[in-house]
């Protein structure tokens, strides 16, 4: 079985569902949200950690009860209008393959 992803509306779904980007606080470090926000929406999905708020469906592994030991999640915010237009319209993001 494929692993699952979650289509989100917005970065602050992402932020609900996963532990977000890095913001490279520390002198010296990429501020990897920065770079995000300037190419979401678009055909990217990134593997972030997930929170407790996500769904267990989202990641399990095929039909073991076992979860992920990592609990990561793909993530993606599609800059597809029909597709935004559906996500706009709930509450909470879709699961995808």
């Amino acid at each position: 079985m494929q692993p699952l992803s979650i289509l989100c509306r917005s970065l602050r779904d992402i932020d609900t569902y996963t532990t977000g980007f890095p913001l490279g606080t520390n002198q010296g470090q990429a501020n990897i949200f920065r770079a995000v926000k300037r190419i979401l929406p678009g055909p990217y999905t990134f593997i972030l950690p997930a929170t407790k708020e996500l769904p267990k469906q989202c990641i399990k592994h095929g039909s073991s009860t076992r979860y992920a030991k990592r609990r990561q999640v793909g993530v993606r915010m599609p800059d597809d209008p029909i597709c935004q237009a559906i996500l706009q319209n709930l509450e909470e993001p879709l699961i995808c393959t």
